[in-house]
């Protein structure tokens, strides 16, 4: 009598071996054996990885000021960033953030920007040209931040329709910027004219070539020309501007700064006494209701003179 066939062969079928089930950590044994792999070797390696990196992290905690360690040539940057620091992370961002190599700035025309906004340029360290006009109600706070922050570096500073910032920001000017070539402030009926006299009087910054404080006065529709607290350019202010620029100075705009007298005009224009050798362009319209066209000095042809009141 024949043997009965095993349950998993087939009838008249050969006869297969069987295969011997055991579990996962004999058949993972089995596998580094065959593969030369010590498994406490393993253990090892990733206990002293896991290590590197505690310690690595913690030392990132505790010293956020220390360097990164320089990539090297063929480093790739996201490598490189992964060896910052948290503090040197969010510095990078800031500096992304606020372009910190931007040399020229104009904003004009804006109905966005808030006092925040103006603060925000007080980042930008290199910045050489600065231009703002700004539609949105602003106050002299942010204006003051930013040239004191970066006022030594700026060499063109205008502010148009700056209508309500005060003496403060003549200060700041006076005290931080040294280098100016050109300086624009219009549309302003706060700045009083002691003010515009102490910014240009002992100033350090060099002699400017290019001056426009246009629009800089006191509005009264009653009586235009009754200004008790002496707001605006005036005839003092005027007069140091042009003692501290009259070397150098080519274009002048003080139109409709009415609070300027004839009697001022004829002395800082006096032919006998005063010369100004680049000075190329005025415009003094709406300055005086006096014909100060009449002032000797004004007939030079070296002058483009605008006169009209």
């Amino acid at each position: 009598m024949n043997p009965p066939n095993p349950p998993n062969a087939p009838n008249g079928g050969a006869q297969r071996p069987v295969r011997q089930i055991r579990g996962p950590q004999s058949a993972l044994t089995d596998f580094l054996a065959s593969h030369n792999i010590n498994a406490n070797q393993i253990r090892q390696d990733a206990d002293a990885r896991r290590a590197a990196a505690l310690a690595s992290r913690q030392a990132g905690d505790d010293d956020e000021n220390t360097a990164p360690t320089p990539p090297s040539e063929d480093e790739p940057v996201t490598i490189a960033r992964k060896r910052e620091s948290k503090a040197q992370t969010a510095k990078r961002k800031k500096e992304e953030e606020t372009c910190p190599d931007l040399k020229i700035l104009k904003v004009s025309h804006n109905q966005k920007v808030t006092d925040a906004g103006i603060a925000h340029l007080a980042n930008l360290n290199k910045l050489e040209k600065l231009t703002l006009q700004i539609y949105k109600p602003t106050t002299s706070k942010p204006y003051v931040k930013v040239i004191d922050a970066i006022g030594s570096s700026l060499r063109t500073l205008c502010l148009d329709a700056v209508h309500t910032i005060n003496d403060k920001v003549l200060e700041s000017i006076h005290n931080n910027c040294h280098n100016l070539t050109k300086l624009r402030i219009t549309d302003n009926e706060v700045l009083t004219d002691a003010a515009f006299a102490t910014l240009f009087t002992n100033w350090s910054n060099p002699p400017l070539t290019n001056i426009n404080l246009s629009k800089c006065r006191h509005i009264d529709a009653a009586d235009p020309r009754d200004n008790p607290s002496s707001i605006g350019l005036g005839s003092a202010g005027f007069v140091a501007l042009m003692v501290h620029s009259s070397k150098t100075l080519r274009y002048l705009d003080i139109h409709s700064c009415r609070h300027i007298s004839l009697e001022t005009f004829e002395s800082v224009f006096n032919p006998t006494e005063k010369t100004y050798p680049e000075l190329k362009k005025m415009n003094l319209s709406f300055c005086s209701n006096d014909e100060i066209s009449k002032v000797p000095q004004f007939n030079s042809q070296s002058h483009s003179l605008n006169t009209s009141n």
